[in-house]
């Protein structure tokens, strides 16, 4: 079940991405601020701190949406199953 579950994390969803216009909205914005964010007079110490706070914000989101996943495929393997057993 986690090597199905990867495949479709892996492969499929980055099709799905791909073609997701909300998501290329959100990447295209994000690039925009990041140009804007690399024209302010940030020291390097703020510039370290803001990417530390990036970076692990990404990381937490990064394993919520993993774990997200999984838990709804899960989720949807034993629906399956108890649907199996109704009918």
């Amino acid at each position: 079940m986690e090597i199905l579950a990867n495949e479709r994390m892996f492969t499929v969803l980055e099709t799905a991405l791909d073609n997701s216009t909300d998501y290329q909205e959100a990447v295209k914005a994000e690039r925009k601020a990041y140009k804007k964010l690399k024209k302010t007079n940030l020291n390097d110490r703020q510039k370290a701190l803001l990417d530390r706070v990036i970076d692990t914000s990404n990381h937490s989101n990064s394993i919520y949406g993993t774990i997200a996943y999984s838990q709804g495929f899960q989720d949807g393997m034993k629906l399956l199953s108890e649907l199996k057993e109704i009918f």
